[in-house]
Order: C-alpha cells, then sequence, then structure tokens
C-alpha cells in the first residue's frame, strides 16, 4: 500500500495518508487542530510544536524536526510500510529483470565483467560481441550518414536495430546505463519497416526510416512502465506514448531502449534507489553527469546514434 506522511506544520501534528484515501490518519502530535495548544503541552514528549520536516532511518523509524521546540522527536514506534525493505526487493528484481532480457550471445564474460578499465570505451569493439557488419553500422557518428544507407537499401532496418540492440547491451553491463529494455519489440517494428520498404519498391516510411532512438526514463511509451527512478512507480503500465515518441514513430524510427536518470531527474548524477548509479564510460571512477547521464553513456559507448 502506497502511503504518504506529512508535517501539519500549523495544526501541530504528523497524519498519515493512504492512496486514495479522502481523510488522512492522525499519527503524532496534537489531537486537535489549530492554536488551542499552550506552550507547556507542546513541550510535552508526545506533543509538537510546529514539526517542519519528517525522516525515516532504514528501520522504518520516524524523526520528526520539531522546529518550535527545536529538537528532533522520534517516535517510540517503528512506522510499518507495505513490508520491511519491501523497496529494496522490488529494486533488486528490477535490475535482475533488465539484464534477463539480454540474450546469453550478448552477456560479456566474466573475464571481462571482473576486470574493467576505468576507461571502457573500447570493450564493446574488441569484446568479439559484435559483428562486422555490427560495428561498421554503430560505427558511423553522423545521422544523416545512417539515413542515407538505409534508404538506399545498404542496410536493413532489422540490421541496424539489431547491431544497437547489442551495443546497448554491452553499455548497459559496462555502466548500468538502461532503464528499461524493448528489444523484442524494437526488432518486430523494424521487421514492418522493412516490409513497407520491400512491398513500396524501395520508399521509406520516413525520414527516420529504421534509424533506433533511445528515450530517457521520462518519456512515456506504451505497454512499459516509466518508473523515473521510483520503487513505487514500478508496475504502472502505461496506455499511451508521449508526444515526441508518437513524433518519431510516425517518422519511421524505433524505440529500442529507455534511459537511467536520476531519481527526480533534479540532480548532476544519475543515480536512484531503484537502478543503482550509472558510471562514466571514459572513467567508471568518476559519475556520468546528470539528468541524462544515461544517455550520455549510451551515447559514449556508441549504443545509440540519437536520444
Amino acid at each position: 500500500q502506497q502511503t504518504v506522511y506529512a508535517s501539519d506544520r500549523d495544526n501541530h501534528r504528523v497524519m498519515k495518508w493512504n492512496r486514495d484515501a479522502m481523510e488522512g490518519i492522525f499519527v503524532t502530535g496534537s489531537q486537535d487542530e489549530g492554536e488551542g495548544l499552550t506552550q507547556l503541552k507542546r513541550n510535552e514528549t508526545n506533543q509538537l510544536n510546529w514539526p517542519v520536516s519528517l525522516s525515516f532511518d532504514r528501520h522504518d523509524n520516524l524523526y520528526i524536526a520539531d522546529a518550535g521546540n527545536y529538537r528532533v522527536q522520534s517516535c517510540s514506534f517503528s512506522i510499518k510500510m507495505s513490508s520491511t525493505h519491501d523497496w529494496e526487493e522490488k529494486a533488486i528484481k528490477k535490475r535482475s529483470s533488465l539484464l534477463d532480457l539480454i540474450p546469453q550471445e550478448w552477456r560479456l564474460p566474466e573475464s571481462i565483467l571482473t576486470a574493467l578499465p576505468n576507461d571502457c570505451t573500447m570493450i564493446p569493439a574488441q569484446c568479439g560481441i559484435l559483428s562486422e557488419l555490427d560495428l561498421e553500422i554503430t560505427e558511423i557518428n553522423e545521422i544523416d550518414e545512417l539515413v542515407h544507407r538505409i534508404a538506399e537499401g545498404r542496410y536493413t532496418a532489422v540490421e541496424v536495430t539489431t547491431a544497437y540492440c547489442k551495443r546497448a547491451a554491452i553499455a548497459h553491463q559496462l555502466v548500468n546505463c538502461l532503464a528499461e529494455i524493448l528489444f523484442t519489440q524494437a526488432l518486430d517494428r523494424a521487421k514492418i519497416l522493412d516490409e513497407h520498404y520491400k512491398s513500396t519498391g524501395g520508399k521509406t516510411m520516413g525520414p527516420l526510416h529504421g534509424i533506433p532512438i533511445s528515450f530517457k526514463d521520462q518519456f512515456n511509451i506504451r505497454g512499459v512502465e516509466t518508473a523515473m527512478g521510483y520503487v513505487g512507480y514500478l508496475d504502472d503500465i502505461l496506455e499511451y506514448n508521449s508526444i515526441l515518441v508518437n513524433c518519431v514513430l510516425s517518422l519511421g524510427a524505433v524505440v529500442y531502449v529507455k534511459t537511467a536518470l536520476p531519481q527526480t531527474i533534479m540532480i548532476a548524477e544519475t543515480r536512484s534507489n531503484l537502478l543503482g548509479i550509472t558510471v562514466n564510460p571514459r572513467n567508471r571512477k568518476l559519475s556520468c553527469g546528470g539528468s541524462s547521464g544515461g544517455e550520455g553513456s549510451l551515447l559514449a559507448l556508441k549504443g545509440s546514434i540519437c536520444g
């Protein structure tokens, strides 16, 4: 059950709100509204005077900044969430599910993963997972050039999508940059684009025909969640695309991954309780920055040509 705890400052109390509830539940402080408490009563251990903020420790104990009494007040009970450390179990499950979506033949061997250099940008080209065609496609730096080669029939949409899916999978294993993996959906989309190209005598579906596009995990994609680093947003499957996603799809693009971002999208490094830390592929001891750190890391490893 999703619950919000709020410091009701002016009424000198802490309230709990369950999801979809019409009324809050009293937790601690004054049972009365307004200014009816005397200063003496507010100083009692079970009373509050202008509580301004709340915090929980790792054992779910509640701490209250009791500003008017110049103290931090702790409750004598443990606030029980849906279950102890349930969020950690959900986060572990999410990270594991992402790895499970990477085909075994695209997995880096332990010999590489246990001896990663600080600069891992050369590993995709050297690890042996990418074919010569995969490397030729993903080493193209200009999107216009890739568009041109697809339009003239040099590469199929399936070949291009496969190459970028493989390289994105490698990148994720190196720096933890992906939030959603959509390889199966992407390849199905690429097959439709190839069928259109063949049935129309070489006409593309649009100016981005067959181009894989990555999106950071604040854009909605139908059929998957937009967690934005929040464990609480898991399992909320979206039934619609963001406008920009619809735009690129209408131009013939392929959506194949969503990339990691900071929880709240408001800090300068890419980390969250849900996905952990995304590191810099040019120096794994450093941050990749944020809020588009997952995108930046994926582009640096050439696992995306546009995101």
